[in-house]
């Protein structure tokens, strides 16, 4: 029903009128010209945040919602219901990121869109998600003494085990995302004498240039790696590749060898801890950064954060337990 570019158009917009063709033709354009380019985790989160809207749709049937309104005042109406409807289920962040992705859809589908041209409806979501009450979530850090805890125990004869060792690990060090990760392919990275190492992330979430930036690699990482190389046989593509059950590489032809899945990659970081996700080493790193009085600006460099602004929200929480609060407890032996 939604953003899959197969053939033929789109049909969740009734094509009785010319108008609505007309829609279907726009978004089939969409479809074809931009979201097909899109990253893996974009396209994800598009098709996530529409089909939440066509829950809507469907649960207020009754109402008479259009999918797709044709007139200024059907699209206003429609717009502070949705609202209504995500500010009970949500939180801000996901709020907003829905309502931005229908205001893009709507553009594509040529149709009245009170998300862009309103101040109305722009203030009415303003207030609203002043009384949301749900906080913007955070994913559960990785850090270092979680990762060490791990790398102590854990068995790496498996070569899946090892894998998942060598993907936590990475993250860590580099910041990577898990779009990133699963991209890094053997050029991109590079030995140095003392046994750390770096590795050239072609493009990241804030890099639309694709200019590329260099992360640091440390020297358990690149020991890692070097082990992984050596029990997989890779020589040559991407460095992190899906394994069988019975411990082999697959797909076993280089012709149809594409980077590892998704999935992939957060499996590795549920084998440290079942409520990690593929941001937790961005995070715990970042944490364990700040709590170390890392200068903030080589943080956000090691992260290729554009702002300082995240990484304060990451470690809101270390900075409570060393404010000038927490020192007068200390002076006043509190």
């Amino acid at each position: 029903m939604f953003l899959t570019p197969v053939t033929g158009q789109p049909q969740f917009i009734p094509s009785g009128s010319s108008g609505q063709r007309a829609s279907n033709e726009h978004f089939e354009r969409f479809i074809n010209n931009i979201f097909a380019n899109m990253p893996v985790n974009s396209q994800k989160a598009i098709r996530s945040d529409w089909n939440c809207y066509m829950r809507f749709i469907q649960s207020t049937s009754d109402a008479g919602i259009a999918t797709v309104p044709s007139t200024d005042k059907e699209a206003f109406d429609g717009m502070v219901a949705y609202l209504n409807y995500l500010r009970e289920r949500f939180t801000i962040k996901t709020i907003r990121r829905r309502l931005h992705h229908l205001k893009v859809l709507f553009s594509y589908f040529g149709c009245p869109n009170p998300l862009a041209t309103s101040h109305e409806l722009k203030k009415a979501i303003s207030l609203v998600l002043k009384k949301v009450a749900k906080p913007a979530g955070q994913a559960e850090p990785l850090s270092a003494d979680l990762l060490k805890a791990h790398m102590d125990k854990v068995d790496l004869s498996s070569i899946k085990t090892l894998r998942d060792t060598l993907i936590v690990n990475l993250a860590y060090d580099t910041l990577c995302r898990s779009a990133e990760l699963r991209v890094i392919r053997l050029d991109h990275i590079s030995a140095n004498s003392d046994g750390t190492g770096t590795v050239f992330v072609e493009r990241t979430k804030s890099d639309q240039e694709a200019i590329g930036a260099f992360r640091y690699v440390s020297k358990t990482t690149m020991a890692l790696i070097q082990r992984w190389l050596e029990v997989s046989g890779i020589k040559e593509g991407y460095l992190l590749r899906a394994v069988t059950s019975a411990g082999t590489l697959k797909p076993y032809l280089a012709t149809e060898i594409k980077p590892i899945s998704y999935e992939a990659v957060i499996a590795g970081f549920r084998s440290v801890h079942a409520n990690l996700t593929g941001h937790s080493a961005r995070v715990g790193a970042a944490v364990d950064m700040v709590k170390r009085g890392i200068n903030l600006e080589k943080i956000q460099l090691a992260g290729g954060w554009r702002d300082p602004g995240m990484i304060l929200f990451y470690a809101r929480k270390t900075a409570a337990e060393h404010s000038a609060a927490a020192d007068m407890a200390n002076v006043l032996g509190r």
